[in-house]
């Protein structure tokens, strides 16, 4: 036993050694095993005597990013600041400009990792738990082999759906929390959150980078201290969901009367705020979910006054001299706004448009409206000019029907685009049933 024991502390003793060489850069050389690029690694050997088992241990040193953010390296940054305050985005820029993989550089990050969840109140903390507990006895003890999402993830849940559901409220009910947190689960196909605690998207790079990030497939769950790492990207969300699903069937979502303890009510993407401007009015600002419809949108009372008045949307991105239509059947999300932005009112020229008309049997004919006709007008010209029947056949764009009573404009309809006819399913006809003697409907 002592001998083992000396051994380990030789090992130990050799290891640190050779860390501190490799920090810094003497005697070991560039060793790429896909930690990243160019980034200094070596590895480590250990070695169980009693199990005869080799262990090779591939360390790289992730924090050079970080060693700038130190007083002593850093002659302009305060001397005051420590690891736990937001780091420069410089920094960031750097991670991102690295194209490491996800999550690579996350243990360089980890007391920023608990300074975020530290800052919250003790209430939360103890939901936290709950949700830990959870994981552990009832998710990860039955799917000890599948690559379930980290605990970490379940964790920026918890906080996101305490913020959203109430306000940062610090006293809560401990088993809404739950249950809204379980709920969300469910949903996790709709989850996209980000944080811009400790990074900002005014910067052009990181907004940029982070915006291509929330385009991905959800759940989209970013790192509040890194925006490189999706911590819930390729994981089995699946088996989360499907264990949620039985918790909330438990006694512990339950109340006395056996009815489900109702949930928060948790969006699952944070709303921006949107800056509607125009010439001869005053900004109009609304908050609008970046995954609803711009047509929803539209339908705000403040907005639709001025939509009616044959005005369009669009959107420009900074730095570029391109303008985006904002087309109603798409949402702010496809054009990649996920923060705070100003939009702007134009008036449309009404000159005519080509439309194609698709009918059955792969059918098309060409059609010229003008974007602020109506689609019954639309839909007598095709009438008269196939000869179908009044009141058989809707228009369907983008899987849409659409009425009767809008105007092209107003379903985003522009030159080129297809709509599709088909004739109106038949409305049910019920049996007459027959009762002494007369027939009621």
């Amino acid at each position: 036993m002592p001998h083992e024991r000396s051994k380990q502390r030789s090992l130990v003793k050799s290891s640190k050694n050779m860390i501190r060489k490799f920090s810094s850069g003497s005697g070991l050389k560039r060793k790429d095993k896909g930690v990243g690029r160019d980034k200094p690694t070596f590895c480590v050997p250990l070695e169980a005597a009693r199990l005869h088992i080799r262990l090779e241990f591939i360390v790289g040193m992730y924090n050079a990013a970080l060693n700038r953010f130190s007083a002593n390296q850093t002659p302009n940054f305060p001397r005051s600041c420590r690891l736990t305050d937001p780091p420069p985005p410089e920094i960031y820029v750097d991670l991102i400009e690295a194209k490491g993989l996800p999550g690579e550089f996350s243990p360089s990050f980890i007391q920023l990792q608990k300074s975020f969840i530290k800052s919250h109140p003790v209430k939360l903390k103890n939901l936290l738990r709950l949700v830990k507990h959870w994981y552990l006895q009832h998710l990860k003890f039955h799917c000890p082999k599948a690559p379930l999402p980290p605990i970490y993830a379940l964790e920026l849940l918890t906080i996101y759906a305490w913020e959203m559901g109430t306000n940062e409220a610090e006293n809560f009910n401990l088993s809404r929390g739950f249950v809204s947190v379980m709920e969300l689960l469910l949903d996790y196909k709709d989850i996209c959150i980000y944080w811009t605690t400790y990074y900002s998207l005014q910067d052009q790079i990181i907004g940029n980078f982070v915006k291509q990030q929330l385009k991905k497939e959800r759940p989209v769950i970013l790192d509040p201290v890194d925006p490189t790492h999706n911590v819930g990207e390729g994981k089995r969300w699946d088996l989360v969901a499907q264990r949620a699903a039985q918790c909330l069937k438990q006694i512990c979502c339950l109340d006395k009367d056996d009815y489900q303890i109702p949930a928060w009510d948790v969006k699952r993407a944070r709303s921006i705020q949107v800056t509607v401007r125009s010439q001869n009015r005053e900004d109009l600002t609304i908050w609008v979910d970046p995954y609803d419809p711009i047509q929803q949108m539209q339908q705000q009372p403040e907005l639709a006054c001025l939509l009616y008045e044959e005005q369009y949307l669009f959107f420009q991105e900074p730095g570029c001299r391109k303008q985006q239509t904002l087309r109603s059947h798409y949402s702010l999300a496809d054009y990649g706004i996920f923060s705070d932005v100003t939009i702007w009112l134009s008036g449309r020229v009404n000159s005519e448009i080509q439309l194609f008309i698709k009918f059955s049997r792969s059918r098309i004919y060409g059609y010229s409206m003008r974007s602020n006709d109506f689609i019954g007008k639309l839909m007598r010209m095709i009438e008269e000019n196939e000869g179908l029947s009044p009141g058989d056949h809707i228009l369907m764009f983008q899987g849409q029907p659409l009425h009767m009573d809008f105007s092209l404009e107003y379903y985003g309809i522009q030159e080129g685009d297809t709509l599709v006819i088909s004739e109106r399913k038949p409305r049910p006809s019920f049996p007459r049933k027959e009762q002494h003697g007369r027939y009621f409907f």
